[in-house]
């Protein structure tokens, strides 16, 4: 395995520019995760480490080889994309070992010994004579992966590669994916638009935007320290919610100087005792999922309820129509200027 490091890393179709100056180091052995909304450059910055997208500008290094322009197959990396890609007619086993095959630098026992070694790694040692129409799809994107790891890349490359799978499934793979790299220790860059896969796979997050890196850093401090309103806004779920910092001020009191908006985590609200002071509020809608609710209140001069998570019993749940004032600890408020800076 090898470290990666982006430098001044962008990319131009014509005069569109759709990745500006990406500085990025990812550390040997370490599961870096680029996450942001679609179209913002992600997946483009993962295809030109991986050669697939001409470089207009910057460096590309692997170790402290220089690649930028060094055909694919040369760089020592291997990528698993959104579509599986296998050959039907082919068995699991073919499918992956046919990479090495066809690069013809491996004795053919040296390859199925890879290839056995990673179909032991994913579990996938009953159905290496099976093809790809007799898998879930959970065991095809195992096949996928199998087959990066049989070429025992330097950095692996993933690209949306749940997107295509149901929600349960989507968390089968990601605690597999999770205890893969324990095993392997390897240097992983995985692009997600979803911020849950972000959050519970990355050594580190880098939170993409229209072409450009936000915020690098490990998941929590990104959750609970933002740098900014959009990081803030696109990690978590429900999404922050918003305030004007007039409107905010009796959520919790003083403000931070220079605060324009405030935002505030849905598990952050609180509900304040009968006679305490907090911010009015009328429940329009309560979603109850079972282990928690989410409680919409509409607040005089915002356009959006805030969304508030809680985990009181159904019985206890208030119901639409309920006044109430809300309230939250002023060490979790996020204070922003007016330019979206976190402050403090």
């Amino acid at each position: 395995m090898a470290a990666l490091t982006l430098q001044g890393l962008g990319k131009r179709y014509g005069a569109a520019s759709v990745v500006q100056g990406i500085d990025l180091r990812v550390a040997d052995g370490e599961f870096m995760v680029l996450v942001g909304p679609s179209g913002c450059g992600k997946s483009t910055t993962l295809r030109m480490v991986a050669g697939l997208e001409d470089v207009s500008e910057g460096r590309i290094l692997i170790g402290s080889d220089d690649v930028t322009h060094q055909a694919p197959a040369e760089r020592g990396v291997a990528m698993v994309f959104q579509s599986y890609a296998l050959y039907p007619h082919m068995t699991v086993a073919q499918n992956m070992g046919f990479g090495l095959k066809m690069a013809g630098q491996l004795p053919k026992a040296e390859v199925q010994a890879r290839v056995q070694r990673a179909a032991a790694s994913l579990q996938l040692e009953a159905l290496l004579e099976r093809r790809p129409a007799q898998l879930s799809g959970g065991q095809r994107q195992r096949v996928a992966i199998g087959r990066a790891i049989v070429r025992e890349p330097r950095v692996f490359l993933f690209d949306e590669p749940l997107s295509n799978l149901d929600a349960a499934l989507r968390t089968q793979m990601r605690a597999e994916l999770a205890a893969l790299h324990q095993r392997l220790g390897a240097t992983i860059v995985y692009v997600t638009h979803d911020q849950v896969e972000a959050m519970t796979l990355g050594d580190r997050i880098a939170v993409f935007n229209a072409g450009c890196i936000e915020q690098v850093g490990a998941p929590m401090a990104l959750y609970e320290q933002p740098a900014n309103r959009f990081v803030a806004g696109f990690l978590g779920s429900p999404r922050m919610n918003f305030l004007p910092a007039a409107v905010a001020a009796p959520l919790a009191g003083r403000l931070a100087e220079g605060t324009t908006e405030v935002g505030v985590r849905p598990e952050h609200l609180q509900l304040a005792p009968d006679g305490a002071p907090g911010l009015p509020a009328s429940l329009m809608r309560v979603e109850n999922l079972g282990d928690l609710a989410l409680l919409h209140w509409q607040v005089a001069g915002l356009p959006e309820a805030l969304v508030h998570k809680t985990g009181l019993a159904p019985a206890s749940l208030p119901v639409p129509g309920v006044q109430a004032r809300l309230r939250c600890d002023p060490a979790r408020l996020v204070c922003f200027d007016a330019r979206g800076h976190r402050l403090g």
